[in-house]
C-alpha cells in the first residue's frame, strides 16, 4: 500500500457486545437507582447498543456473550450471534468471543460495551474506518483513563487488558505488538454510564467529535 492510499475496508469484521447479567451490571449506580431500574436501564442499553450495531453495514457479524440467558434471548430476537460465556471476567469473555470469530475467518473485531447511550451508526462506521491493519483502534472514556471502544485486526494479535488504566495498557500493548495505533476520541465513546453524575449524559445530543491518526510515540 502508498503512503497515501486509503486502508483496505475490512472484508470480515465481527462486532462483539459483552454484557453482564442484568439484574448484576452497574452495580455503581445503587445508590441512585434501584435493582429493579438499574435492571431496566441495562436491559434499554443493551436494546440500543444492538439496534446500533445491526444498523451497520461495515459489521458483518454481531456478537453478544453473556452469562445471562435473558441477555442472550434479547441477543436472538435482534439479529445477533449469542455465545454462552464460559468462564468469568470481561477478558477471558472477550478471549472466547475473539476466537470464536476467528474460527469462523474473522479478519477484525470490535469490541463494544452496552454502556455508551450516545454512540450512533455514524461514529461506530467513522471508528472503524481508522483501522489500519495490522492495527487497532481505541476510544477512551472522557477521563482518558478506560476503553470504552476497541477495534483489534487481525483478531488475536494482541491482548485484552480491560481493568483498571486500561486506555493506557492497550495503547502500549498495541505499540509493542507493531500495530498501527489510531485514537478516536468522538464525544459519543467518552460518555459511558458508570457512575451516578453519569446518568445526566443519556440522550444528551453529544457535540462535534474529532477522531486522531496514528497515536504519538
Amino acid at each position: 500500500m502508498s503512503a497515501h492510499a486509503a486502508p483496505l475496508p475490512l472484508s470480515n469484521l465481527w462486532m462483539i457486545v459483552p454484557a453482564k447479567p442484568l439484574c448484576e451490571g452497574k452495580s455503581r449506580l445503587a445508590g441512585v437507582l434501584p435493582p429493579a431500574e438499574r435492571q431496566c436501564l441495562n436491559r434499554d442499553m443493551l436494546i440500543h447498543t444492538l439496534q446500533t450495531a445491526a444498523s451497520l453495514q461495515e459489521a458483518h457479524h454481531l456478537l453478544v456473550i453473556s452469562r445471562d440467558p435473558s441477555v442472550l434471548k434479547l441477543a436472538e430476537e435482534h439479529g445477533a450471534l449469542p455465545l454462552q460465556e464460559e468462564g468469568s471476567g470481561l477478558n477471558r469473555a472477550l478471549y472466547q468471543a475473539s476466537n470464536h470469530a476467528r474460527a469462523h475467518g474473522a479478519d477484525g473485531v470490535l469490541v463494544l460495551p452496552t454502556d455508551l447511550p450516545n454512540v450512533t451508526a455514524e461514529d461506530l462506521r467513522t471508528f472503524i474506518q481508522m483501522c489500519q491493519p495490522p492495527g487497532m483502534v481505541i476510544a477512551p472514556d472522557q477521563r482518558r483513563i478506560g476503553t470504552n471502544a476497541l477495534l483489534i485486526a487481525p483478531p488475536g494479535s494482541m491482548r485484552f487488558l480491560f481493568g483498571e488504566r486500561s486506555f493506557h495498557l492497550h495503547v502500549a500493548e498495541g505499540r509493542a505488538c507493531g500495530l498501527h495505533v489510531a485514537i478516536c476520541e468522538r464525544p459519543a465513546f467518552g460518555l459511558d454510564i458508570d457512575l451516578p453524575q453519569d446518568l445526566h449524559t443519556r440522550n444528551q445530543p453529544p457535540a462535534d467529535g474529532y477522531e486522531r491518526g496514528p497515536s504519538p510515540p
